[in-house]
């Protein structure tokens, strides 16, 4: 049975390297490390319109461009 290795190939000096030494460094020492994109921030083009129905109740209406 051979054992083949997955993922990224480990280059030594490679900035790679230096980014995941530096986020164990953090994490040894209880910093918090947050990473990808914030909560908050949408990717989407939806735009929200509102549209007033007869009964006056207010009801929101998602469009796609």
């Amino acid at each position: 049975m051979t054992v083949t290795k997955r993922g990224r190939p480990v280059v030594s000096g490679s900035k790679r390297q230096a980014v995941l030494a530096m986020r164990e460094a953090k994490r040894v020492q209880g910093i918090e490390i947050k990473r990808g994109r914030p909560k908050g921030s949408t990717k989407s083009t939806d735009i929200i319109v509102e549209v007033e129905t007869k009964t006056n109740k207010k009801v929101l209406e998602f469009t796609k461009l």
